[in-house]
């Protein structure tokens, strides 16, 4: 699934956004989604962007939903924000 990330300010933004993207999808649906993103916190505090949140958007396939953000703001997956990295979020 390719997937670009939005960095939000606070929990509450993280939570606005997801509810956002849920109605735009219509998630839940009948398959059984309930949920589109999990919270992922910066936590590298070395990184510019420690503190804030990564939003997922999905650039294709089912759950796609970058035409509702501006292309501008979306950023790639960085390995750094994390101080254990992981995959991909």
């Amino acid at each position: 699934m390719a997937t670009k990330y939005k960095l939000l300010n606070t929990q509450e933004e993280f939570s606005a956004k997801e509810l956002e993207v849920k109605s735009l999808l219509s998630i839940p649906d009948s398959a059984g989604t309930i949920r589109y993103a999990e919270s992922r916190m910066i936590d590298n505090p070395e990184h510019a962007d420690y503190g804030l949140f990564i939003f997922p958007i999905v650039t294709e396939g089912k759950w796609k939903c970058d035409q509702h953000f501006d292309a501008s703001e979306l950023l790639d997956f960085d390995a750094s924000w994390f101080v254990t990295p992981e995959d991909v979020i």
